[in-house]
């Protein structure tokens, strides 16, 4: 069974190139080859490979996108309250003191442009 990662993520101690104290990453494009890699897809990170993987995570196009994006809010943290901003695209994130980053559909105010 094999899935394709669509994302970056960081090496799991069970992979067989891992190595204690060093962070690893897999780069999107990366096959993963494993009896449970269609988990990858489920979770959102990655696309089947073949038709094995894809009969096992057992999900519709629309279920799969929506997965990505699910994936896609939580790795960067997005509050359940900012999701709509965020699919909106009106914020990125947040700063460290919790405001929010501005997306590109951001909406500022006529003021702040002096």
């Amino acid at each position: 069974m094999k899935a394709t990662l669509t994302r970056r993520l960081e090496m799991a101690p069970g992979h067989p190139e891992w190595k204690p104290g060093v962070k690893q990453w897999l780069e999107p494009g990366t096959v993963i080859e494993h009896p449970r890699s269609y988990m990858l897809v489920r979770m959102g990170v990655a696309d089947a490979a073949d038709d094995e993987a894809e009969k096992a995570a057992n999900m519709t196009n629309t279920q799969k996108q929506q997965a990505k994006v699910a994936y896609e809010r939580v790795s960067r943290g997005i509050a359940p309250e900012d999701y709509e901003a965020f699919d909106d695209g009106e914020i990125m994130g947040y700063n460290p003191d919790g405001s929010p980053i501005p997306g590109p559909n951001a909406d500022f105010d006529e003021e702040d442009d002096d």
